[in-house]
């Protein structure tokens, strides 16, 4: 049996023969060490690294990256009065994940931003290309409306955004959504990265935005 009893130079006196497992675990903290930097090596050079990654992009995420809110957006879901949520029947969508057209009776909704309500405030603008009717919940009220174009005033809260579409003409219907601060439609031919993300990203060396690549 092997006995262990600590010196006063810190280390690990062994008596008897050291098992396999003690001899593997020596060798780790060994090799840990000499592969580690000297602190004074890692405060030369800015401290000791460390890395952080970025959550995926969607309706629930706290970060915020794009201009577009609507990017975050929920899958559709299908809607009709009197089935649970979700229950609304299939929904005719194009290969771009935009609805065709509706069933009597139906209509499909979205969240935005919802469950922690740490997005910013003030008035937003929803645009949209083709012909129907869109509507707006929870966090964003209507204040202004005309085809293609609907001004919003938002109050974050948990309960986020909730968009609806309740009608779209199946020739020309509803598509190419954007939801975008108040102001800031002449940024988006530039960038769609939201220009307060990269601020608090900039404070980690490295390319931490490129993470979104996969994910646009």
């Amino acid at each position: 049996m092997t006995n262990l009893s600590p010196i006063g130079s810190g280390r690990i006196k062994v008596r008897g023969q050291p098992s396999a497992s003690l001899t593997l675990l020596l060798a780790i903290l060994l090799s840990l060490q000499a592969a580690a930097p000297a602190p004074a090596q890692s405060q030369a050079e800015g401290g000791f690294p460390m890395g952080i990654n970025l959550t995926s992009v969607c309706y629930w995420s706290t970060e915020n990256p794009f201009i577009d809110i609507f990017k975050q957006s929920q899958p559709w879901q299908p809607q009709r009065k009197g089935t649970g949520y979700g229950k609304g029947g299939p929904l005719d969508l194009d290969r771009n994940g935009w609805i065709r057209s509706l069933q009597p009776g139906q209509w499909a909704d979205t969240l935005i931003c919802r469950g922690y309500g740490y997005y910013p405030a003030g008035k937003y603008v929803c645009l949209y290309n083709g012909e129907g009717r869109v509507e707006f919940g929870f966090d964003a009220k209507i204040k202004q409306r005309q085809e293609g174009r609907v001004v919003l005033t938002v109050t974050p809260s948990k309960s986020g955004i909730l968009m609806k579409i309740t009608a779209t003409n199946p020739p020309n219907p509803v598509r190419n959504i954007r939801i975008i601060p108040f102001g800031i439609r002449k940024h988006l031919p530039k960038t769609d990265l939201s220009p307060r993300f990269p601020e608090t990203m900039g404070r980690f060396q490295g390319d931490p935005v490129h993470g979104l690549d996969a994910h646009q």
